[in-house]
């Protein structure tokens, strides 16, 4: 007979084990050309220094009264505060040990019910989803946010927590979540999912279930505590009534499927359907189902199905509900233990090393900024280079981070600019060439300050325009950045020095 010291001595080995490597997956350079962190970072400051919320989109020229909801000011502060003691190498820490911290709480609530072998395999096998996400974001206040109270209603089921208790921890956690990223959404879900269990199993009747019913309005309603107000507790349902450029990260698996298909998008719905069968097996086994685990499952697939950003947050809870179902699976077949186990654990390791590009982990591990990521906004700075800046999508957190009070045309933040700007303006200005001409006279670029990486149709095609424009000189281009002047006397003494051949680059127009 296995003691119940060896079994979860085992189960800290696998926790220990999976942080290791989870540890490699998270501790990768920071790259802020395509990341939004310096955009935080400056919210954060200028946050700090005027002791306001920024409400209105000052960063840019073109729109810079447009009114939105700043969802996520306290998350500036917080990296702002970090950044400016310990810089980027801080950063990176606080987001390691953050993000430790969420993995093990999903883990404990695996580990509860489950075995090694069943918390090894479903580790393994989430990995290089939650690879996925390892830029620092708002959104890990929400992982960890939501593991807390996850961590909290389960303590409170067990009886080892008072509803009084429950109560002033959820209130005040939803108060903070409210104002450091927009998932605060899922406070009010998770309550109305434990108590609609409750309500499933006990009947309306019971005193607890009705004082449940009562919690859930009463984290909605704390939510109202944001510099919005009510504008900003309904935020998840109004922010895409505004939303006109197409991010990768918000698309549904089903249109990624056709445009991008990629391994992690496999593995997903691998791992989907482990899950899913495990409900089926579980019932059918036991003849016992957890509604409460039930419910936030199927949230969490909504979720995950409907943008492939929580695909992270699936593996999370796929690591916590599922495990439960496979342990019960997994118990039924007592006279062949070791070979099932050893199947588990081989089959997870498959799909790790099939589908997470496992050497990319160990490859790319470092802390801080990548070398000389700040090389092109030194030498934008250096050459003090006047005029309106025309810049793509992804850089401007980089350029509001290093130029800041110089104004970007547009940044990554699509609910702070009219849908209509991104579908009338800034998309066909790199797609028609007249397009370009009309909002060139308009705006009198004199710099264009390009992120090359960026991948879209419309990007390539209008760096193949520019690059062919006589009126255009490229002076600077690095492995993130592309700088081009426009030819005129303000800019020849810094062509003259810094001209790059045409012949270098290989764009072209469509």
């Amino acid at each position: 007979m296995i003691s119940t010291r060896f079994l979860k001595s085992a189960k800290v080995l696998v926790w220990l084990i999976l942080l290791i490597f989870y540890s490699f997956v998270l501790l990768r350079p920071i790259n802020l050309v395509t990341a939004d962190l310096g955009r935080h970072i400056k919210n954060g400051e200028l946050v700090w220094q005027t002791l306001g919320i920024l409400k209105t989109n000052f960063y840019s020229y073109t729109y810079p009264d447009f009114s939105f909801v700043n969802h996520h000011w306290l998350s500036g502060v917080i990296f702002y505060f970090i950044w400016l003691l310990a810089g980027f190498v801080g950063l990176e820490i606080f987001f390691w040990l953050i993000s430790l911290i969420t993995f093990s709480i999903f883990f404990y609530l695996g580990a509860r019910k489950s075995s090694a072998t069943v918390l090894l395999a479903l580790g393994l096998a989430c990995l290089p989803l939650l690879a996925i996400r390892t830029e620092i974001r708002p959104e890990m206040f929400s992982y960890l946010f939501f593991a807390v109270s996850l961590l909290f209603w389960t303590k409170f089921k067990e009886g080892r927590l008072t509803f009084k208790k429950l109560c002033l921890i959820l209130l005040a956690l939803q108060v903070l979540w409210v104002n450091l990223h927009i998932l605060f959404i899922l406070g009010p879900i998770i309550a109305a999912i434990f108590a609609l269990a409750d309500l499933i199993r006990k009947g309306w009747r019971n005193s607890l279930v009705k004082k449940q019913w009562l919690l859930v309005p009463a984290i909605g309603l704390i939510s109202l505590l944001n510099p919005s107000g009510i504008r900003g507790m309904f935020l998840p349902a109004t922010i895409w009534r505004n939303y006109g450029y197409r991010i990768l990260e918000n698309q549904t698996i089903w249109f990624l499927d056709k445009v991008l298909p990629q391994p992690s998008l496999t593995l997903f719905k691998i791992l989907f359907l482990i899950w899913l069968l495990s409900f089926l097996s579980a019932v059918v086994i036991k003849r016992r189902l957890s509604w409460a685990n039930l419910l936030l499952s199927v949230v969490i697939w909504l979720l995950a199905w409907g943008q492939f950003k929580n695909l992270a947050l699936f593996s999370f809870c796929l690591l916590a509900l599922a495990a439960q179902n496979l342990e019960t699976v997994l118990s039924h077949f007592r006279s062949d233990r070791l070979v099932v186990k050893s199947t588990v654990v081989t089959i997870a390791a498959v799909l790790l090393f099939t589908f997470g590009q496992v050497g990319t982990y160990f490859n790319s591990i470092g802390f801080g900024l990548y070398e000389k990521n700040q090389s092109a906004a030194n030498f934008f700075k250096d050459q003090n280079i006047q005029g309106p800046i025309f810049n793509n999508y992804d850089i401007g957190g980089y350029l509001i981070f290093y130029l800041w009070p110089k104004k970007v045309f547009v940044d990554n933040r699509p609910e702070a600019y009219p849908a209509s700007f991104f579908q009338n303006v800034y998309i066909p200005m790199q797609e028609q060439e007249a397009v370009w001409q009309e909002q060139s006279r308009q705006y009198n670029f004199n710099a264009i300050v390009f992120g090359y990486r960026d991948r879209t149709p419309w990007a390539q095609n209008f760096l193949g325009q520019r690059l062919s424009d006589s009126s255009w000189a490229p002076v600077w281009a690095d492995q993130w950045v592309l700088i081009l002047l426009r030819r005129n006397e303000l800019n020849q003494s810094i062509i003259d020095r810094f001209e790059i051949p045409k012949s270098a680059f290989n764009f072209k127009a469509n």
